[in-house]
C-alpha cells in the first residue's frame, strides 16, 4: 500500500505524529502533502506527520516522501505503484477545494489521479 495524505492545518495537532506513525507501519510508502494548511506552515504540518512515519521505520526519500503540492504527490504514488500495489488517496477525495493563506483553491481529487495515470503510462511508453 501506498499511502498519501495530510493532516489540516489549525486542527489537532497531536493526532499528525500518530497519523505519521500508523501510515509508516501499514503502508510500504507514505506520501506526506497538503490538506487544507489554513493559515497554519504547511511544512511544519508536514514534518510532525513524517516524525511518526519516521518513528514507523521510514526514511525520506526512499519510502517517506514529503511534497507539499497535492499534485506532485499523488503523480509520485502513481511512479511508485507496481501492479497490484494499492495507493490510498486521503482526506481530499469528496472535496472541491483545498484550503490555502485565505483561498479556496479549486481541487478534483478524481481527475487528478486519472491525469496522474495518463502521466505515468505515458512515460513508460517514451
Amino acid at each position: 500500500m501506498i499511502a498519501v495524505f495530510g493532516s489540516a492545518g489549525e486542527r489537532d495537532t497531536q493526532k499528525r505524529p500518530e497519523q505519521g506513525q500508523i501510515a509508516g507501519e501499514l503502508c510500504g510508502a507514505v506520501i506526506i502533502t497538503e490538506e487544507d494548511d489554513r493559515f497554519e506552515d504547511g511544512a511544519r504540518i508536514m514534518a510532525d506527520i513524517a516524525a511518526g512515519a519516521k518513528k514507523a521505520g521510514k526514511t525520506e526519500d526512499k519510502d517517506l516522501f514529503i511534497i507539499h503540492d497535492r499534485v506532485k504527490a499523488i503523480e509520485k504514488a502513481m511512479e511508485l505503484a507496481k501492479p497490484w500495489d494499492t495507493v490510498l488517496l486521503l482526506g481530499k477525495g469528496h472535496e472541491k477545494c483545498i484550503l490555502h493563506t485565505g483561498q479556496k483553491l479549486p481541487w478534483d481529487e478524481v481527475k487528478t489521479a486519472k491525469g496522474a495515470i495518463k502521466t505515468v503510462i505515458g512515460k513508460g511508453s517514451e
